[in-house]
Parts: structure tokens; C-alpha cells; sequence
């Protein structure tokens, strides 16, 4: 059995394995994409003995808990691969085989374009697996295009990244509107008297945050919903007690809650701490 970020997580194990075929076909499609949309491109760099595909990855900081899972997504992804044999390249005559290289973009926007040169400049990769972070995503890109490295972006909105009209990346995303639809969704199916009636936004202070913020704000208002409770969301503090307090006043029994894994566990936990909690936490 293979070793993963879920063994301690068994519930979420179905999550897991979506997560590894949707990553496992994104790879297949860039190489595809990439030896067919650059002409042969991808081959002549590979050497004719190997793809290299390099992954800006947050390894450290905030958005760590993610860049461990797409990490080892991608790992997987490459290994399953690798174990059919590899890729078939026509104009190689062959299958090659597909190696990952990994560089660390520590959670920071203005650190991903360093990661990415070094996978170009000095890791010589033959195409890119993106970071998890819409605006970390929209800088990466601009550097692959400088570059001409085709640029597999897995998380950023669409209304970021088409606009740019860039040539040497695709987007493997959605639109926040119709997912901040959901919780409003399933609120007008429950019984009246179950229906929340002090939701709260809770949205962290991010450029992804208020993406998604404004989405639900949009979703609330045609549902005919008002947040009891809509603060910008502290990133990485460790004492969240006063927007607790502040839930807790509101009589809030609905959250959405937007923000990293490391934020997310702190804020759940020092409610429980606080003697709060929510019928709804979306």
C-alpha cells in the first residue's frame, strides 16, 4: 500500500483517490498537450531519454498542508505512469519515461517566479505542473510564457487568468460563482424552521479570500440571505478568540469558512475551546 498525507484520514480516502486520477490525467494531458501544441518541443529538450516536469510546490509556509498533498499527487501520478511503461512519444519512436522535479515556492507569491527559473534555467524541465493558489498560479504563468514552458495551472479563477491571453499555459479550475451557489443550495432545500438564520462569512484577508468572498456574497444576495457576520479573515494568527466573540454575539448557526488548512484547524479548535459551534460549517 502506498504511503500518503490520508493514512491518518481514512474517511477522506475517496477524496484521495479523485484527487490522484484527476492529477494523473492533468499530467497526460500536458505532455500531450505540450508535444503536440509546441511542435515537438518537449521531445527535442527531453534528450530522447526522459520528460522532466517540474512543479512549483509550497513545501513551507502557510499553504504547506496543501503542498504536501499536491505533492504527493503528483508523485503518484508520475509513478503510475512510469509503471505502464511511460509516455509514447511518436516522435521519439518510444515511450519515455517521466521524472518530477520539485522546487519550493515557500506559500509566497513573490517566490514562485524564482522557483520557476530555477526549474528552467538550472533543472532544464520539459514542462510545469502548477503551485495551489490562484495568485501564486497567475505570476508562475507569466513567467512560463517569458520562457516558453508550457504551464498545467491546476487552482486559479478564470476571470484572472484569461484576461492575460497568455499562450503557454492552461487552466484546470472553475469559476467561483457557481460553487458559492452550494451552501445556498442546500439551505433552501432544508425545513424551515432548520434553515440558518445569522449566517457568516468568514473569508481570509487574500486575494483567493476575496475571490471567493465576493462569489458567496453574490450567492447570498440572490438566495436572500444576509451575513450576520463578514470580516476579512486574519492570515496565519494564532489567537483568533475576538472574531469568535464576535460570532458568538451575532448568534451566527451558519458558517462559510474560506482559508488555508494550518487556519482553518486554529480557528475550529479555539471554538471548541471557546464552548462554540455552528449546525452548518461549510
Amino acid at each position: 500500500m502506498r504511503a500518503s498525507p490520508w493514512e491518518d484520514r481514512p474517511d477522506e480516502k475517496p477524496g484521495r483517490m479523485t484527487m490522484e486520477i484527476s492529477l494523473k490525467g492533468m499530467l497526460a494531458g500536458l505532455l500531450l498537450s505540450s508535444a503536440l501544441g509546441l511542435g515537438g518541443t518537449l521531445v527535442a529538450n527531453a534528450a530522447g531519454d526522459e520528460i522532466v516536469i517540474g512543479a512549483p510546490i509550497s513545501l513551507t509556509g502557510p499553504l504547506a498542508g496543501d503542498g504536501k498533498e499536491q505533492k504527493w499527487a503528483y508523485e503518484q501520478a508520475v509513478a503510475d505512469i512510469n509503471k505502464a511503461g511511460g509516455i509514447m512519444v511518436k516522435a521519439a519512436g518510444k515511450k519515455l519515461p517521466v521524472r518530477l522535479v520539485v522546487a519550493d515556492d515557500e506559500s509566497s507569491e513573490g517566490k514562485v517566479a524564482s522557483a520557476l527559473e530555477n526549474l528552467i534555467k538550472v533543472q532544464k524541465v520539459d514542462a510545469l505542473l502548477s503551485t495551489h493558489s490562484g495568485p501564486m498560479n497567475i505570476a508562475g504563468a507569466i513567467v512560463a510564457e517569458k520562457y516558453k514552458k508550457f504551464y498545467m495551472i491546476t487552482t486559479a479563477f478564470p476571470f484572472e487568468w484569461q484576461p492575460l491571453k497568455l499562450k503557454y499555459s492552461a487552466l484546470f479550475f472553475f469559476h467561483p460563482g457557481p460553487g458559492a451557489e452550494v451552501p445556498f443550495q442546500i439551505w433552501d432545500k432544508l425545513p424551515a424552521n432548520e434553515k440558518p438564520k445569522h449566517p457568516a462569512l468568514v473569508s481570509e484577508d487574500s486575494p483567493d479570500g476575496k475571490g471567493f468572498g465576493g462569489a458567496f456574497e453574490a450567492a447570498a444576495k440572490k438566495y436572500g440571505y444576509s451575513f450576520a457576520v463578514d470580516d476579512p479573515w486574519a492570515i496565519g494568527a494564532t489567537d483568533y478568540s475576538a472574531l469568535i466573540t464576535k460570532l458568538k454575539a451575532a448568534d451566527v448557526d451558519a458558517m462559510l469558512v474560506f482559508g488555508s488548512p494550518a487556519d482553518t484547524v486554529t480557528l475550529l479548535r479555539q471554538m471548541k475551546e471557546l464552548g462554540f459551534s455552528v449546525p452548518y460549517l461549510h
